[in-house]
């Protein structure tokens, strides 16, 4: 059984920034086959479309001067998304022993990205040090893949349920994880707006992507957001939103709002994707796929855990591809 998807974007420059540095894309991808010329008798029909679709979302979250971030972004997202349609087996059938190389390929796309931004920035010295954030999540089948490098970030809200799918690569987070750092405190440092890994951003950053995996189900929703969103509208709100009976027009727009009415400081950009049919017996989880934490709401939640004591979310390692980051990263500010 496959699953039909929907979705809908939406980006807002904010209540301070001049400019948007923000862009999305949201992008079907099916096999198709266009018969050109046939000898073949009572042929009435010259295209044909296979009964896979891929879906994909991208959000990147720019930075680098006036001109320099929105630049940037543009160009992350040109070239991933175009790696993934020219290079990428995203037809795949879902076989376990071609899941690890499909991954691979995605996080590619994100290190072709990489490649073509520092190809533009070397013919462009005033904005030599642009970088971006990038994530994308890829549905396909009843698997979600998340490619993700930043601290854009990608949601899945199942039920009474929301789970932050990425890890936030910001110096905040860092220390954080290494004791040093209150996640109360990480909150309103301004370490949590420093980012030691990006595409772009010259040699002041590393550029590892990682990668994540999950089984989907008829009835969850896919979110990803740049933290112009996310600085504002805390994950209580998110799953209030999200859950809620509106459209997903509505469901954006109202995101969007709820973040300029608290300060609107960024950026705003939300992509939502809604997986529908009949959801079956719902997959479980399994905790090496996430990172972080299950937000519990009144009622009685439908995910299942692998260990049903704990709702805290591991996250899977990154691949072990491209070069690894340095143990001390320079910072690079957004």
């Amino acid at each position: 059984m496959t699953f039909s998807v929907r979705f809908h974007g939406l980006s807002d420059v904010g209540k301070e920034r001049d400019t948007n540095q923000d862009h999305f894309l949201l992008a079907r991808l099916k096999k198709e086959l266009v018969v050109e010329q046939t000898s073949l008798p009572d042929h009435e029909q010259s295209q044909h479309e296979g009964d896979l679709e891929g879906h994909l979302l991208l959000v990147a979250d720019g930075m680098g001067g006036y001109a320099g971030g929105e630049l940037a972004s543009r160009i992350a997202i040109d070239s991933a998304a175009l790696y993934v349609l020219n290079t990428v087996p995203w037809f795949y059938r879902q076989k376990d022993d071609c899941i690890d190389e499909f991954q691979a390929a995605l996080k590619e796309s994100l290190e072709f990205a990489q490649k073509q931004l520092a190809a533009e920035a070397r013919n462009r010295p005033f904005e030599r040090d642009m970088g971006t954030t990038l994530t994308m999540a890829y549905i396909v089948g009843k698997q979600l893949f998340v490619v993700h490098i930043g601290d854009t970030r990608c949601y899945l809200s199942r039920g009474d349920r929301l789970h932050q799918i990425t890890h936030d690569h910001t110096v905040a987070q860092k220390l954080v994880e290494e004791g040093m750092m209150s996640p109360e405190t990480a909150e309103t440092s301004p370490m949590s707006h420093v980012l030691w890994n990006a595409i772009g951003a010259g040699d002041r950053s590393s550029h590892n992507p990682d990668v994540y995996k999950a089984a989907i189900t008829a009835g969850d929703f896919v979110l990803v957001c740049s933290d112009g969103l996310t600085k504002h509208v805390t994950d209580e709100q998110l799953l209030q939103v999200i859950s809620g009976g509106d459209s997903l027009e509505e469901k954006c727009a109202t995101l969007v709002d709820m973040a300029n009415e608290a300060g609107g400081t960024d950026n705003i950009t939300v992509a939502l994707a809604a997986i529908e049919g009949d959801p079956g017996t719902l997959p479980e989880l399994r905790h090496e796929t996430w990172h972080g934490k299950a937000i519990p709401v009144e009622k009685k939640s439908t995910l299942q855990f692998a260990d049903p004591a704990s709702t805290e979310i591991q996250a899977r390692e990154t691949l072990p591809l491209g070069e690894e980051p340095r143990k001390t990263p320079p910072p690079e500010v957004k």
